[in-house]
């Protein structure tokens, strides 16, 4: 068996405008993984996830000083893995007192022996979430993407993209991972990219599995307030509405006599304007709730 983990920084074309550096270049920790585990998720948090308890075994082994007065550190490989808790319902893996963002694909095993299935679980707060599974000649590679929009007033940031693993036998762990600097001040795109390669072998067979996880990053300004105008087929202005981006209604419902409806983003930018015709059906914007990760939020239109 052969295991090949690669923590890659990826930069895009407008990199060097976003303010991204990264944190802790060699604070990966993939030798902690298994060769046989495959890598099906990643956990983003703002802290460093440090497991070891090192005051504690300090103080339990400070009779354990040679003659030299060396202390010589435990294996810890172990000990820097969380291990997930199955759901009551089976479907979902848990990490308890983890605060942070989950993207993970997780291989399921139902109870009743079928044949077990791929199972994408994801946070709120990840946009753009795309998974995809490719049968290659020499394997199977299977994809996750998502992208982190940040408020862009801000300013700096550290995410630790934390790898999940899954065993052959479905247990789910995750290790500490690799931090990444953004300053969201500037604008741009930035992604890092968590990849393995690893051959095993399923009923006698060796197969290849790929995994490719990628986090894009993003800075955006929300907006304070948006205004609709509805607009009649000769460009009058029927109606107008406002409202507050943390109290958007369920839907907007224009009246039959409504040919199209202009949609203004009230931000510390300025007023941005999109048009929106019968053929539309919903449009989307940015929300802040903790003042640092954008939610998008989807406005259905109901001609």
């Amino acid at each position: 068996m052969n295991k090949r983990v690669i923590f890659a920084l990826l930069s895009l074309a407008m990199l060097p405008l976003f303010g991204c550096t990264l944190a802790q270049p060699d604070g990966t920790n993939e030798a902690y993984a298994s060769y046989s585990d495959r890598l099906v998720g990643v956990m983003i948090t703002t802290e460093y996830l440090d497991f070891f308890d090192m005051e504690s075994w300090l103080q339990n082994n400070l009779d354990n000083i040679d003659e030299s007065g060396e202390l010589v550190l435990p294996e810890i490989g172990e000990d820097l893995r969380l291990y997930a808790k199955l759901s009551e319902t089976g479907r979902r893996y848990e990490f308890e007192c983890v605060d942070g963002i989950l993207l993970a694909g997780y291989q399921i095993q139902p109870s009743d022996a079928t044949h077990p299935y791929w199972a994408t679980d994801c946070s709120e707060g990840l946009c753009d979430i795309a998974t995809s599974t490719h049968a290659l000649d020499d394997g199977v590679l299977r994809e996750l993407s998502g992208t982190l929009y940040v408020e862009r007033d801000y300013g700096d940031v550290i995410f630790y993209l934390n790898p999940i693993y899954q065993t052959a036998d479905g247990s789910v762990y995750l290790i500490p991972g690799t931090g990444i600097h953004i300053n969201s001040h500037q604008s741009g795109t930035a992604a890092q990219t968590l990849t393995q390669e690893i051959t095993l072998t399923e009923d006698g067979q060796e197969q290849n599995f790929f995994s490719k996880i990628e986090i894009m990053f993003s800075s955006v300004q929300t907006s304070d307030t948006i205004v609709v105008l509805h607009i009649s087929a000769d460009n009058c202005v029927l109606r107008r509405e406002e409202f507050a981006i943390d109290h958007l209604p369920d839907a907007l419902v224009p009246s039959s006599d409504v040919a199209y409806l202009i949609v203004e983003e009230h931000s510390a930018d300025g007023v941005s304007r999109f048009l929106y015709q019968r053929s539309d059906t919903s449009f989307s914007v940015f929300r802040s709730p903790d003042g640092m990760l954008c939610f998008r939020d989807s406005l259905e239109i109901w001609w």
